[in-house]
């Protein structure tokens, strides 16, 4: 089962493709959220699937991207800056940035033989688009997560993902083959990171 939030109760986040994360409206308890069956849910837009994502960038300010070669028939084939998956049932903690986060880092270590040694505690901000039947009962979480290892990330050998390395980021925004929320994360990357209030991760 994946981790779901009604529409109605994440409605402020809706009328924008980009909103600054505030940290603080993610301590709410995990009350409002409940798991159900992913084919349950995949087509059922009065309720989102929030999904954490990571975004890789390195000194010279480019983005890590892949192209998905498998999985989800909607979106192979396409290319991509985020790293990242549904929340599980084992990532539940006592409140929704500590279960965002826990589901990062096992994502994360699931798909790259050499994760980064560290994650931002605070995401970046959330995405969300309506246009695609994907786009409508999924609403992202943004980490920007800076590259400090000598090798670029490496998809671990049965992941359904090519790399193709550091891009710079008019390459990502100008190339119609990668999905919206790539084309949003990097606008939100490259726009300062649309900061952030100070806030450190409680223990779960």
């Amino acid at each position: 089962p994946h981790t779901n939030t009604p529409r109605m109760v994440v409605d402020d986040l809706l009328d924008h493709a980009i909103t600054p994360c505030h940290p603080e409206a993610l301590l709410c308890t995990q009350a409002v959220h409940c798991y159900q069956p992913r084919c349950l849910i995949e087509h059922n837009p009065q309720y989102l699937q929030v999904v954490p994502y990571a975004v890789f960038t390195n000194a010279a300010g480019q983005v890590w991207a892949y192209r998905r070669c498998g999985g989800d028939g909607r979106l192979d084939g396409r290319g991509s800056i985020g790293v990242g998956g549904h929340i599980e049932v084992d990532d539940d903690r006592d409140h929704l940035l500590a279960t965002a986060y826990a589901a990062l880092q096992r994502e994360v270590a699931e798909e790259l033989i050499n994760p980064p040694q560290h994650i931002p505690d605070l995401p970046l901000a959330w995405v969300q688009e309506s246009d695609s039947p994907v786009g409508r009962v999924h609403l992202g979480l943004i980490w920007a997560i800076p590259w400090t290892k000598a090798e670029p990330p490496q998809p671990r050998k049965g992941e359904k993902l090519t790399s193709l390395g550091f891009l710079d980021p008019g390459e990502i925004t100008a190339e119609a083959g990668f999905e919206t929320w790539s084309v949003l994360a990097m606008q939100a990357v490259t726009a300062g990171a649309i900061l952030c209030p100070s806030l450190s991760l409680p223990s779960a």
